[in-house]
This record gives C-alpha cells, structure tokens and sequence, in this order.
C-alpha cells in the first residue's frame, strides 16, 4: 500500500513519520502532475490531501479516484466545518480531519480507509447522524448486544471518540476497541457511521 501526502506542510509530514513502521515509505508531493503519475498504478494508494495547500485539485483528486479503483482519498483542513466533510464525503472522499490531527488519529483513519471505511472527526460524525431521517428501520440484531455494549452504542451515537467513551464509562479505550469491534460483527455493519446510525 502507498501513502502519500499531497501537501507543503512539514507539521503533517512529521506527524506522520512519528508512526515509522506504518509510514517508512511515505511519498510526499508538492505536484498535481506527479500525483498523477503515481495514482495511474494498480497498487493500492492512499492520498492525504492538504485542502488548504491545494484548495483546487478536489474535482481533479476525484476525477483520479473514477478511475483507479484503488485509490481512497484523505482530506486534511486548516479549518474543517461540517458542510464542507459532507461535500467531500459525497464527492467520494473517504476521511475529512483536521490538518493538525496527532499521528495516532492519522494512523487511525489511514487504517480505516485502506479497509474501504469513513473515518471522520467525531463532530462531523454527530453531525451526520442528525441528517438522516428517524424513519430508518431499526437493526433486529440489537438483543445481541452486552449492557456494556449497548453503553457504548449509545455513545457512539452521539459521535464520542474512543477516548471520550473510555472516559465516560471509566473503561480502557482498548476496551472500547474492543465492544465496537464486536458490535461491528453482531450488527453487521462494517465501519462507525453505521454504527451510530443504528440507533438513529
């Protein structure tokens, strides 16, 4: 898998080296044309796409992504709001974060797009979750869940973090990892957005 960023900004390079393992072979590009070039191959990519850097290549990032089939996009802002995640999100956009987020949220989302998943910062997500109709039928495989579970459901609905609900239930956050990795199996859904939505 090939990640590269497409920005001029040295804050998110060095985040995402402090995950070596993950990034040792990170490309970093400053050039549409070579972005191009690199994005035409087979090989799965995944692109960080500094808005603020280059605030006009949206249409042509997602004229790449029609036709390379491996390809997920990132976007980074300087200053994410909501309708333009949702813009994004739409245009086919698989992640929107802010451009300073910490190496372990990066991590985190790039992991998730590589598995064809959103992954977005949790006010976008409640966000979302408010934009979908109550009319939604509910998911039967609920009485599967744990009480534990159902906790953590309730607060993933509302878009907490990881961090947030191990905060509020006074559990580890691997804990919660864990609970949703379940729920994600019970329900059958395949990534967090979903999940909140089933108690919508």
């Amino acid at each position: 898998m090939k990640i590269v960023l497409y920005s001029k900004s040295n804050f998110i390079a060095d985040e995402l080296k402090k995950e070596s393992i993950l990034f040792k072979e990170l490309l970093i590009l400053t050039e549409f044309e070579k972005l191009k070039e690199v994005c035409a191959s087979d090989a799965h990519t995944i692109v960080l796409h500094h808005l603020d850097d280059f605030p006009l290549e949206n249409e042509s990032l997602t004229d790449l992504l029609k036709r390379n089939k491996h390809l997920h996009l990132i976007a980074l802002a300087n200053t994410p709001n909501n309708l333009q995640g949702c813009r994004l999100l739409q245009m086919g956009y698989k992640s929107y974060l802010h451009a300073v987020s910490n190496s372990g949220i990066l991590k985190s989302a790039i992991e998730s797009v590589a598995k064809n998943n959103i992954y977005v910062y949790p006010q976008l997500m409640q966000f979302l979750v408010t934009q979908i109709p109550t009319s939604l039928q509910k998911n039967k495989n609920l009485d599967t869940l744990t009480p534990k579970e159902l906790d953590v459901l309730q607060l993933v609905s509302k878009g907490y973090s990881n961090a947030k609900i191990a905060k509020e239930l006074d559990i580890a956050e691997v804990t919660v990892k864990k609970h949703i990795g379940s729920m994600f199996e019970k329900l059958e859904v395949k990534d967090r957005l979903s999940l909140a939505l089933i108690l919508k």
